[in-house]
């Protein structure tokens, strides 16, 4: 009986050293539709964003936020939580003339999802004369599933390498709009 029972929590200890392998060595393809319905579901929620983003429309993207949401702007220059993107969210609109994202990648780590892009954009420079018109951006942006739906947690932008924009003059038009004092 003793002997039946060793061979029976080896072979349950094989199979699940085997399983564990498996699940390092096999490609994501193998699970694809889960991983898949994850990617598209991910990418589905960074459209919402960016959607209320361009709209300003505080009401569409005060849910699809988390409340540990955080905001580096570029160059660090302004740190923003939930309450305070949603308040300034209205500066943004007709922000932009044309928004576009290229090179988007998402990864998928369990229920946390990241979002890569490079973004082209073109600011309305009739409504901001003092803001370099062209600018070029890549973002990051970090999703966290809550109640099964993604929220965005964190969202990183720096200047694209070779972009002309101006960081100081930006930074400016960031600072006046919320009414803060330029760091010296």
């Amino acid at each position: 009986m003793k002997q039946v029972r060793r061979e029976a929590v080896t072979c349950t200890l094989g199979a699940t050293v085997l399983t564990a392998l498996l699940g390092c060595l096999v490609p994501a393809s193998v699970w694809s539709a889960d991983k898949d319905d994850a990617a598209a579901s991910l990418l589905q929620a960074d459209s919402a964003v960016d959607r209320a983003i361009l709209a300003a429309d505080v009401r569409a993207l005060a849910p699809l936020l988390s409340q540990t949401f955080v905001h580096v702007h570029v160059g660090a220059a302004l740190i923003d939580t939930k309450a305070s993107e949603l308040d300034s969210l209205p500066l943004l609109k007709d922000f932009y003339r044309r928004y576009v994202k290229s090179r988007v990648a998402t990864q998928l780590y369990g229920t946390t999802g990241l979002v890569s892009a490079f973004i082209d954009a073109e600011r309305n420079a009739d409504l901001f004369p003092s803001v370099p018109p062209t600018v070029g951006y890549h973002q990051i942006r970090v999703y966290v599933q809550e109640h099964r739906r993604w929220k965005l947690a964190y969202q990183h932008t720096t200047w694209a390498v070779g972009s002309q924009s101006d960081a100081d003059e930006v930074s400016k038009f960031i600072y006046d709009g919320k009414k803060l004092r330029i760091p010296e």
